[in-house]
Formats: C-alpha cells, structure tokens, sequence
C-alpha cells in the first residue's frame, strides 16, 4: 500500500510541479496538443490501464506488484495532464468583460469564482466518488462469495466502476465545445523556490555597503563654521564630520 502511494505522489509532484511548463506548453492555445482531445486521451488511457489492471495478476503472476506500480504512476501521470488541460481550457469558458470595461463598475472576478467552484466541486466529488467505489468494493466481496474469480480479484469491480466513471467524462468531453484563446498559466508551486537571475546594481566606488552607512544626526554642519562632533547611530563612537560629507562608519 505505500508502495501504491509513493507512485502516485512520485507522478503528482513530477508532472504536476517539476514539468509543469512544459506540459502547460503543449496544451497552450499555441502549442501542438489540442485541449478536448487532450483530455479524452488521458480519460480513454486511465479507462484501458483500469479495465487491465486486476489482470496483471492472471498474466504476469511474478511480477503484478511491479506492474501495478506502474499503472497507478501511468493513471497519475494521465490525470495531471488532464488537470492541466481543464485548468486551461476552464478560464476560455467565462463570459467577456462589457466593452466598457471597469468605467462604469467593477468588473466581477469571474476567475475567483471559477477558483472557488472548482475546489468545492472537488471537495464534494472526491468523498461521493470513494463513497461508490466503496460500495462496489464490497459488492465484489458478496460477488466473491458465489465466484472464484471476484474472490480471487477483490479489486476487480471497484476498478472496473472506476473505468465506467471515466467514460462517462469522455462523454461529455466529446459533446462540449471547448473555445480557444489565451487563458492564465498553471503556475507551479516550485517558481517560488528558483534562484534570482538579476545581478546585484553596483556599488558606487567609495560608499559603504547599504548595512553600514551611518545615518548620522544633527546634520553636517555648513561651510565656516566649526565642526563639532555629531553622533552616529550605527556605532555608539562619535564621528566628526567637517564638511558636508559623511563618514562611513
């Protein structure tokens, strides 16, 4: 079991973080890949890795663990790419900012709104979808009770409603139209974490570092009269300052 889940967090982070821009890329309004078809390729493979699965152990007794490792790498790697195709293709679907633009009122943050369904969506999917793969889970086990195979492929029916749900996704995908255009770039959350590439503006020659330059109070006194000594808040010493130049500390 956390054999199945390291693979599943190795295909999130790798395809939903480190390769991120390129996959973003491909399925960009200039990029090869069409949205739509994007995303029913990757419900069609999740749907033919699904159906195979509970049969690794049939054909590859040996070796079905090694293999099924790979399936869920392979299902999560599919459903990242289909991630980033909705999240692209999502923000085509909202409706256009009046002619007028924010002259008259504010213009609605339809891009917030979508932010907010898409997490409360899920937040209601994810839990009904486990609640049926649970019941088919245990309509197996019943099924295994008069069926030497369910009994033997306890999984087998969960998986195979698993792949029932994709195509009803391919389904609807195919009857939708998907506009094109330009819409935001999934960011990944490792941007943040890149170093600088600007350089640092040079230092004038002469000055102190900006961590060392005295900010030095009353002012310097003006041209004729006597110096007299002047505190430095960068050090408790007293500086004398003659002139209206300052000493670095």
């Amino acid at each position: 079991m956390a054999a199945v889940v390291g693979a599943r967090l190795l295909a999130s982070v790798l395809f939903g973080a480190v390769l991120l821009g390129p996959l973003t890329a491909l399925t960009g309004p200039s990029g090869p890949l069409d949205r739509r078809w994007t995303m029913i390729g990757a419900d069609g493979l999740r749907i033919a890795l699904l159906i195979i699965a509970p049969l690794w152990i049939d054909w590859t007794p040996g070796s079905a663990l090694w293999y099924l490792l790979g399936t869920v790498f392979v299902t999560g790697a599919a459903e990242r790419l289909w991630t980033i195709g909705r999240e692209g293709a999502a923000p085509a679907l909202l409706p256009a900012p009046p002619l007028e633009g924010a002259a008259v009122r504010p213009l609605p943050d339809h891009l917030g709104a979508l932010r907010r369904l898409s997490l409360r969506t899920g937040f209601l999917a994810v839990p009904a979808a486990a609640a049926v793969l649970l019941v088919a889970t245990l309509v197996g086990n019943l099924l295994g009770a008069g069926i030497d195979w369910f009994s033997l492929h306890q999984a087998a029916l969960g998986s195979y409603v698993a792949a029932g749900l994709f195509a009803a996704s391919v389904t609807v995908l195919y009857a939708m139209a998907l506009p094109g255009g330009q819409t935001p770039r999934p960011r990944s959350p490792l941007e943040g974490l890149r170093r600088p590439t600007g350089r640092p503006a040079p230092r004038r020659a002469g000055a102190a570092p900006a961590s060392c330059r005295c900010s030095s109070w009353p002012p310097p006194p003006s041209p004729g009269r006597s110096p007299r000594p002047r505190p430095s808040r960068c050090s408790t010493r007293t500086t004398w300052a003659a002139g209206p130049s300052r000493t670095p500390c």
